[in-house]
C-alpha cells in the first residue's frame, strides 16, 4: 500500500489549490515537455513561469516532481488505478491535519497526464539504480623521490598519480587509485572507446524509440 509524509501531502494538495490561470499555464508548459534527466530543472523553471510565488516553488516542485518518481515506481502502470491508490494514501497523511482536503481525482490526473515526465522519472531511476553513483573525480599529480641511504641526495624519483572518485550511496564517500602515466594514458583509451560507442548509438536511437533522451 502506498505510503505519504505528510509534508509531501501536503505539497500535493497545495497544487490543487493554485489560481486556475497559474495551474493551466503551469498544466500546458509540463504537458509539452520532452524526455531529459535535467526534467526536474525543466519543472522548476515551469513553475516559476506559471508565476507560481516564490516562496512556494520549492514545495511545488517537489510534489509534481514526485507524483512522477511515485507514478514511475509504481506496479499500478493504469493511471485511474495509481490515482485511486494515490487519492488514499493522501486521504491517510491528511487524516490529522489541520484541512483534511485532498485534491480531486481529475486534478491528480491532469499533473500525472504528463507522459514525458513519468518516463523522464523512470530514466533517472534506472540510470542510478545501481550501488554506488559517481559525482566527481580529481587526479592529483605529484613527483615521489626515492631516497638512498643518504637522505639528503634523490637518487631516482618518478611521477605518480592519485586518482580520487567521489561517489553517493548508502555510504558516500571517496576511494583513491594510485596510477602511473601509461596507466592513465590506458584509462583515456577506454574512456575514449566508451564515448565513441555512444556516440554510435545514439545516431541509432531514432530507429529505435519515438523519443530518444539526450544524454547530457
Amino acid at each position: 500500500m502506498l505510503k505519504l509524509s505528510k509534508e509531501f501531502a501536503t505539497g500535493i494538495r497545495s497544487l490543487g489549490e493554485l489560481p486556475p490561470e497559474q495551474r493551466k499555464k503551469l498544466l500546458a508548459t509540463l504537458g509539452e515537455m520532452k524526455c531529459g534527466f535535467d526534467f526536474e530543472e525543466k519543472v522548476r523553471d515551469a513553475i516559476i513561469s506559471a508565476g507560481v510565488d516564490h516562496a512556494h516553488v520549492v514545495e511545488t516542485a517537489r510534489a509534481v516532481i514526485g507524483l512522477h518518481y511515485l507514478y514511475a515506481s509504481s506496479p499500478e502502470n493504469n493511471l485511474q488505478e495509481f490515482s485511486v491508490e494515490l487519492l488514499k494514501a493522501l486521504t491517510e497523511a491528511l487524516s490529522d491535519s489541520e484541512n483534511p482536503k485532498t485534491p480531486s481525482n481529475e486534478v491528480l490526473n491532469e499533473y500525472l497526464d504528463a507522459a514525458s515526465l513519468r518516463t523522464s522519472a523512470k530514466a533517472s531511476t534506472l540510470l542510478f539504480d545501481v550501488e554506488r553513483v559517481f559525482m566527481n573525480a580529481k587526479v592529483i599529480t605529484d613527483i615521489r623521490p626515492v631516497f638512498g641511504e643518504n637522505i639528503l641526495e634523490i637518487p631516482a624519483a618518478f611521477i605518480i598519480h592519485s586518482l580520487r572518485v567521489s561517489y553517493r550511496g548508502d555510504d558516500d564517500g571517496d576511494f583513491f587509485v594510485g596510477l602511473s602515466t601509461k596507466d592513465l594514458k590506458n584509462l583515456r583509451k577506454v574512456i575514449d572507446r566508451a564515448l565513441l560507442k555512444a556516440d554510435a548509438l545514439q545516431k541509432i536511437m531514432p530507429k529505435l524509440t519515438k523519443e530518444p533522451i539526450d544524454p547530457e
